[in-house]
């Protein structure tokens, strides 16, 4: 199977800023890439072990698929006690 992509940045797949997700909150990150799946298809975003064991960040609305074209955006949960900042170039889920 063949997935088409597209950088928006040499940064690919890591945020373009430093966003911030606060306590108990949540914000929608940038990651930097577009994809196109194949009709039929889906793609899935899930939170890295890490960041969900030790700094309480899940991944919501973590689902694409082939109408999905423009640049993927993650949106990102904090279940924990304090604010959750991500340096640019961060890996994300």
């Amino acid at each position: 199977m063949n997935v088409k992509y597209r950088k928006h940045s040499r940064n690919i797949g890591r945020p373009t800023s430093n966003p911030t997700v606060p306590a108990k909150g949540q914000t929608m990150v940038e990651t930097s890439i577009a994809i196109g799946l194949p009709e039929g298809t889906y793609g899935r975003l899930a939170a890295r072990g890490g960041m969900a064991s030790k700094m309480g960040i899940a991944v919501g609305g973590g689902v694409t698929d082939a109408d999905d074209t423009g640049q993927v955006k993650v949106v990102l949960r904090n279940h924990g006690k304090a604010d959750c900042v991500f340096k640019a170039k961060d890996r994300i889920p």
